[in-house]
């Protein structure tokens, strides 16, 4: 069912209920992950223009409140799955690196009634590509988040996110003349760094 008019008036309502939880179930995660455990909260406009793009009504959003931990490299993200499993046997587990799309993590949906909290689960690198992307939505529009956006950003970020899955996965080879000079993660967080504060493609502008 579509979301509707009763769906948004509860926001502002649901709001201040919805952090005080969280911030619950975040002091758990606190205590496993300390170093780099960042507090993720969807603005109201996100959570409107979500409502307004799909059928999600406001009670069945997975993602409205919840955390992200950022670890070292996809071993230390498969160790920390291990962790949050654990801690949350009950939860729904859903592992982008695996789905073949651009954006890549692994996500933990936490139920605690009435709402969910999601649990975002990424190496530096996945965080790196995933802030580059989030700063070519500001420019070239909302659906560059969403597997859209103009076909020369879409083959940037789909180019990007696959070296970094190969370079996390032991199989990037260095090609400079095709553009695949990173030798380190370095040198990927570097230009995913850059790339990211000027939120655009050059040729695009």
């Amino acid at each position: 069912m579509p979301a509707g008019t009763g769906d948004i008036a509860m926001l502002n309502e649901y709001a201040e209920f919805l952090q005080q939880r969280a911030a619950q179930i975040s002091l758990q995660i606190y205590a496993d992950f300390p170093q780099r455990t960042e507090r993720a909260t969807k603005t109201l406009t996100s959570i409107r223009e979500k409502m307004l793009r799909s059928s999600t009504a406001l009670s069945q959003m997975q993602d409205i409140v919840g955390c992200r931990i950022i670890v070292s490299d996809v071993g230390a993200q498969d160790v920390a799955s291990g962790l949050l499993r654990n801690r949350f046997p009950d939860s729904r587990i859903v592992d982008s690196r695996l789905s073949g799309k651009a954006y890549r993590a692994i996500h933990f949906i936490v139920h605690e009634p009435p709402f969910n909290y999601e649990i975002q689960l990424r190496t530096e690198l996945q965080d790196a590509w995933a802030q580059v992307s989030e700063a070519y939505a500001v420019r070239y529009g909302q659906d560059v988040k969403y597997g859209g956006g103009p076909g020369l950003v879409r083959a940037a970020l789909d180019g990007l996110s696959q070296w970094i899955a190969d370079f996390e996965g032991g199989s990037y080879v260095p090609d400079p003349e095709h553009g695949m000079w990173h030798q380190t993660k370095e040198d990927f967080l570097e230009e995913l760094q850059n790339l990211s504060t000027m939120g655009k493609l050059g040729d695009l502008g």
